[in-house]
C-alpha cells in the first residue's frame, strides 16, 4: 500500500518461541486501527495467522513508525528483510530500483477516496475540488490523479493542509469544518472515524481515486523468495477457507480492478 506518514515506539514479536538467526524479519509500520504500534488490529492478527500457516518458514514480526521502517529496510545495512503493508510501487516512489524486491500476493486493499462532511457533496471528479481547502496526511502517496494536487505540482485545491499528526487529527479538523474535504483511504478512514464515535466519513463507496493491494515486500533473494512462497501458500489457504475475510472483518476489502489482483 502507500507509504504512510507515522512515528516513534515500540516492537512486538507475534510468533511463539525465539527469534532465531535464519528467520526472516518482517517490519510492520504504523496504519492506525489497522496496524497500532501497541494492542490488536486487524493487520496484526493477519500476521500472527500467517504465521502460524506459513509452513517450513519461520519469521519475525515487529512494529515501528514507518520512516525506522524503511530506514531498516534500505539502510546500507539493512536490519529488515521486508516490511508490510506496501507495494513495489511505493518502493520505485522512494527512488529505489523495484527490481530489487520481491512482493507477495495481497494481503488485503485499500482505496483513495475523497471524504466530506455530511450533508456536502460526495466527490467523484477532480473539478469538485476546484478552490477547495483539503487536508492529507503527509508522507502517504494517493496516487496518479490525486498526488499531484496535494504536492502543488497541479494549482487545484485552495488550500493544501498536511496533517503530520494522526489520522484522527485530520478526521477532527473535518468534523469541525476546518477544512472542506480530507483525502484518505478505505478501510482505515472509516475505522478511524469509528473508534473517535464520528459519523461515517461521507464518501462514494463506488467510486476511489486510487486501489493499491496492501502486501508484504522484500529484499530481492533466495531466502526471501521461499520466504514468500510459502506466505502465498498460506495466504491462499485464507483466501479459499474465508479465515483472511474473517480474520479482517469490516476492514476487509474486496479488489475492484482486476490489474491489482496479481
Amino acid at each position: 500500500m502507500r507509504i504512510l506518514g507515522v512515528w516513534l515506539m515500540a516492537a512486538l514479536c507475534l510468533l511463539a518461541g525465539p527469534v532465531l538467526a535464519k528467520d526472516v524479519h518482517v517490519i510492520g509500520f504504523e496504519v492506525p486501527q489497522l496496524l497500532p504500534l501497541e494492542g490488536d488490529g486487524p493487520y496484526t492478527r493477519v500476521m500472527a495467522a500467517l504465521g502460524r500457516r506459513a509452513k517450513g518458514q519461520s519469521f519475525a514480526f515487529t512494529r515501528s513508525p514507518v520512516r525506522r521502517a524503511i530506514r531498516d529496510l534500505v539502510s546500507d545495512t539493512p536490519i529488515a528483510d521486508c516490511i508490510f503493508p506496501t507495494d513495489v510501487r511505493n518502493v520505485a516512489e522512494m527512488g529505489l530500483d523495484a527490481n530489487d524486491f520481491l512482493q507477495s500476493d495481497p494481503v488485503n486493499f485499500a482505496r483513495v477516496h475523497v471524504f466530506t462532511a455530511l450533508g456536502l457533496p460526495k466527490i467523484t471528479h477532480m473539478d469538485q475540488l476546484h478552490g477547495m481547502s483539503v487536508a492529507f496526511t503527509e508522507g502517504y502517496g494517493f496516487g496518479p490523479t490525486l498526488t499531484p494536487l496535494i504536492t502543488g505540482e497541479q494549482t487545484v485545491l485552495g488550500h493544501r493542509i498536511p496533517v503530520s499528526s494522526s489520522l484522527q487529527s485530520m478526521r477532527l479538523l473535518l468534523k469541525y469544518k476546518r477544512v472542506d474535504a480530507v483525502i484518505g483511504y478505505l478501510p482505515e478512514d472509516v475505522l478511524v472515524a469509528k473508534a473517535l464515535g464520528l459519523p461515517r466519513p461521507n464518501f462514494d463507496p463506488d467510486y476511489s481515486f486510487f486501489e493499491v493491494a496492501e502486501r508484504i515486500v522484500c529484499h530481492r533473494n533466495p531466502r526471501n523468495r521461499s520466504f514468500l512462497q510459502a506466505i502465498n501458500g498460506a495466504l491462499d489457504a485464507q483466501r479459499r477457507s474465508g479465515e483472511l475475510s474473517r480474520i479482517l472483518g469490516t476492514a476487509y476489502i474486496e479488489p475492484t480492478s482486476k490489474p491489482y489482483v496479481n
